[in-house]
Parts: structure tokens; C-alpha cells; sequence
């Protein structure tokens, strides 16, 4: 029912918020030779 359907739409949102993540953090580490810190 609803909740199902609202429990599958929250695991996709939350992978989709991890694969971002995981991309900057990868895309980033990438250029550390102009980086601070």
C-alpha cells in the first residue's frame, strides 16, 4: 500500500543522496593538486 510505496520511495532518495556523496567525494579527492588542507 502507501506505506510500502513511501518506505521504497525513501531507500531510493537516500541511495540516490549517498551516490552524490560519493561521487563529490571521488570527483574531489581527484584534484588534490590544487587543494587546501
Amino acid at each position: 500500500g502507501d506505506l510500502g510505496r513511501g518506505a521504497a520511495q525513501s531507500v531510493l532518495l537516500f541511495l540516490a543522496v549517498i551516490g552524490v556523496t560519493l561521487w563529490q567525494f571521488r570527483t574531489s579527492g581527484e584534484r588534490v593538486s590544487y587543494g587546501g588542507s
